[in-house]
């Protein structure tokens, strides 16, 4: 009964390799290609599949079942290639704050990785 939240785009065929090359890239490291079926949040559209990227537990960076504390720790520490990990989490906050996606999980640990980062 889990849902996922986000944002699905349309990639145009001319660009679909170049794009996909890109995300294989920077999901590496124990992620893996899933294909989904997708219901937007407008029940007059139609589902449709589409493609997103799974984290497993092959993933080196994988911690098992961890609590909040510990989840904020590891993000407040975590930066890679795309920059903070503390960063991607404000906006995920925000982005879900934007869709009227109320998650306790997902805020409670933004304001832990906020208090620990001294974030206002």
């Amino acid at each position: 009964q889990d849902q996922v939240w986000g944002i699905a785009y349309n990639i145009g065929e001319e660009d679909q390799e170049k794009v996909m090359a890109h995300l294989d890239y920077r999901e590496k490291d124990g992620y893996h290609r899933k294909a989904v079926l997708f219901h937007p949040q407008d029940n007059s559209i139609q589902p449709w599949h589409l493609t997103l990227y799974l984290g497993a537990d092959s993933n080196p960076f994988y911690t098992g079942p961890t609590n909040e504390n510990t989840i904020a720790e590891i993000i407040s520490l975590a930066a890679g290639p795309s920059g903070p990990n503390s960063e991607y989490l404000f906006q995920l906050a925000e982005a879900m704050r934007t869709f009227g996606v109320s998650d306790s999980h997902l805020f409670d640990i933004e304001a832990k990785v906020k208090n620990i980062l001294s974030v206002v």
